[in-house]
């Protein structure tokens, strides 16, 4: 005897869990026709079960996380920190009541730069990243810091307490 849901309360305890179900079916049944869509969502695709009550659908979207089902690589963690950057940097100019005359967005990730100034076919992960990245910058405004003169990376540098404290990090 074989049961099957005909019918699924949307908000019900176990709603996530049909739907990362569901996800993975469709991917799954559809390799064929849709190799790299599908071996995107097999990839990269995990639902989580966190359920809030929001005002809006924008809000719940917002909150919305889809994390990484296998580790990403140095580069693609640094791609995901510009997009980071960048959503913050919409944010940030939207409160701001002066207006800007210019913005710089740095990184310390030569193969950022690289893909941001690409016009090659890219690899899905990154294509749809650099393409939100350059909805709301340009190539222009991205500019390269080295590592060393980096203050977001001092705190991995090994570098004592005291002079961690006395570093531009804190």
């Amino acid at each position: 005897m074989v049961y099957q849901y005909s019918r699924h309360i949307f908000g019900a305890k176990d709603s996530p869990t049909c739907a990362n179900f569901a996800l993975q079916k469709t991917a799954k049944d559809n390799i064929r026709k849709f190799p790299d869509a599908a071996q995107a969502v097999l990839d990269t695709y995990y639902m989580d079960d966190y359920l809030d009550s929001l005002e809006t659908p924008h809000e719940a979207l917002r909150k919305a996380r889809v994390a990484p089902m296998k580790c990403l690589t140095v580069p693609k963690l640094e791609l995901q920190a510009a997009l980071l950057a960048t959503r913050l940097k919409v944010d940030i100019i939207k409160a701001l009541t002066i207006p800007l005359s210019r913005v710089f967005m740095r990184t310390d990730s030569n193969t950022v730069l690289q893909w941001l100034g690409s016009l090659d076919k890219q690899p899905i992960f990154v294509a749809n990243r650099v393409s939100e990245i350059l909805e709301s910058t340009t190539v222009d405004q991205w500019f390269h810091v080295p590592f060393a003169d980096n203050p977001a990376d001092a705190g991995t540098r090994g570098m004592s307490a005291e002079n961690l404290r006395t570093s531009s990090w804190l």
